[in-house]
């Protein structure tokens, strides 16, 4: 599994395997395959329309986990593939069900080896034209919403994550404390602060850097961009 981003939604999404159930009223309405997953939302694949805008009971099956349950909107039809796909947002999760995405996303980072960028972020939409530039440029991305699921992912997946994205403010916790932790304890991450202001500089700095979008950006050349920004605030 990969972590990907899917665009213009807040949440970042895993591919995931898995079958999800469309019920109204405890009556099946559609079955569907599950194409990715994330806090706020799935994308499934299948031949049956569901009514756009419509709510349903969703149930997803993924191997290895309990049923995950949660009321769900339709609002994307991409009816230009076989089998057509549809985006669904989901319309309340519960705890649990954040904690087992959240676990899931760390579980996909062990499975794929490749290097990532660690966003700490509340809020990753306020930023979402860099991310989206990001994961164009051939970076892969993994959220946190948290400073504790931040430590919680580099635990983990430490030899995956060499840039570490880190908003002013995260819940009840400042950038400086969140980076100071980080680099004390994974000093092979480059920790870089990201203001609102700073994402748009950073992203005018990604298109110079890459007028060739053939080719996906190189993590060396992400760091090029960042030193030139004067955004970079490594562990000297």
């Amino acid at each position: 599994m990969s972590v990907t981003l899917w665009e213009r939604r807040k949440s970042f999404r895993i591919a995931a395997s898995g079958k999800a159930l469309l019920q109204r009223g405890g009556r099946l309405e559609a079955l569907y395959d599950l194409e990715d997953l994330s806090i706020g939302g799935c994308m499934v694949a299948g031949h049956l329309q569901p009514a756009l805008g419509r709510n349903y009971d969703l149930a997803l099956h993924i191997a290895g986990l309990r049923e995950i349950a949660v009321p769900a909107r339709v609002v994307r039809l991409h009816d230009d593939t076989l089998p057509a796909r549809y985006g669904l947002q989901f319309s309340g999760c519960s705890a649990a069900v954040e904690d087992c995405i959240q676990d899931l996303t760390v579980r996909a980072l062990e499975e794929d080896h490749g290097e990532h960028v660690l966003v700490v972020h509340s809020h990753p939409e306020e930023v979402r034209p860099l991310l989206e530039k990001l994961h164009h440029e051939g970076q892969r991305i993994v959220a946190a919403r948290t400073a504790r699921d931040a430590l919680a992912i580099l635990e983990r997946a430490a030899e995956q994550i060499r840039v570490a994205f880190v908003a002013p403010v995260v819940g009840t916790s400042r950038a400086h404390d969140i980076m100071k932790l980080i680099l004390r304890r994974f000093p092979q991450v480059d920790c870089v602060l990201l203001s609102r202001a700073g994402a748009q500089r950073l992203g005018n700095a990604l298109r110079k850097l890459s007028p060739d979008r053939r080719n996906p950006m190189s993590l060396s050349r992400l760091r090029k961009a960042l030193s030139v920004q004067q955004a970079l605030t490594g562990s000297s």
